[in-house]
Formats: C-alpha cells, sequence, structure tokens
C-alpha cells in the first residue's frame, strides 16, 4: 500500500492497509509540521501499529538527518520500518 502526501493517520487509513504486506507511508519531515504531510518520528509509532510487515516512510525532505542515522532512529522508533533512500528497490 502506498499512501502519499498524508497530512494525518486515521482509522480509515489503518483499515486500508490491512493485508498488505509493505506499506510505503508519506514521511517528508522529522521534528518539523509541515501541513499536507506526515512528521516522521510523530506518526510512525501509530503506523508502527498496524497490520503491516514493513513500513517504509518516503518523500525524506531536508528536515532529517543524514540517512544511515536516520535508518537508526526510524528502527528504534519501529523495528519493521526502514526509511527510503534513492535507488531503493523492494520486492514483495
Amino acid at each position: 500500500m502506498y499512501a502519499s502526501d498524508v497530512a494525518y493517520l486515521t482509522p480509515d487509513l489503518g483499515r486500508l492497509c490491512a493485508g498488505a504486506t509493505v506499506r510505503v507511508l508519506d514521511g517528508a519531515t522529522w521534528h518539523r509540521r509541515l501541513f499536507s504531510h506526515l512528521t516522521i518520528d510523530e506518526a510512525l509509532p501509530a503506523a508502527c501499529s498496524w497490520p503491516v510487515d514493513s513500513i517504509i516512510p518516503t518523500q525524506i525532505g531536508r528536515s532529517a538527518p543524514p540517512h544511515p542515522q536516520l535508518q537508526r532512529l526510524v528502527t528504534a522508533i519501529c523495528p519493521k520500518a526502514r526509511a527510503a533512500h534513492d535507488g531503493l528497490v523492494v520486492t514483495v
């Protein structure tokens, strides 16, 4: 399931991902609110509780730390998450 340009996680969105193996989720900012996008560090704990095997925040912007650090932080928040990066290939 791919959820782009999402400002808030809603119960309806959670239900839509039921049965999905991978959830690619808007994650444009880190520690910074942007009106039409999720903040990774705020949204990931809730998204982690949803019934999917893997979560990949994407659309990562300049407010995020460098990728190696971001990956460690994302995994610490949600062990089934990994941060997207240019050239990422996902096999489902």
